[in-house]
């Protein structure tokens, strides 16, 4: 299994993305409102307008769109949050970094 950063699995997409609908349609202010929807793990964490302020939010966070892009959470640490948003396709093209 290819891998988004050191020791973390590349996300299942897909299954992000039918959980951000399942999530939209239970929360129909959302729906058309454009904006990210914000996981750790499996689990939805919040809602965000656009990409930002990554510091408010774990490195390992995936953030998906409703057109299919994704973003990682990367740098940082738990406490002082990510230090920034890298797109998914952008990162599995790189090469690893050690953090």
């Amino acid at each position: 299994m290819s891998t988004l950063l050191k020791n973390q699995p590349v996300p299942d997409l897909k299954g992000l993305m039918a959980q951000a609908q399942e999530w939209r349609s239970h929360n129909q202010d959302y729906i058309g409102e454009r904006g990210v929807i914000v996981f750790m793990g499996n689990e939805v964490q919040g809602w965000m307008s656009e990409i930002r302020y990554p510091a408010g939010w774990q490195p390992g966070c995936l953030a998906v769109d409703e057109e299919g892009n994704a973003w990682a959470a990367v740098g940082g640490n738990s406490y002082d949050g990510a230090e920034r948003w890298q797109s998914i396709a952008l990162a599995q093209s790189q090469p690893e970094v050690p953090l």
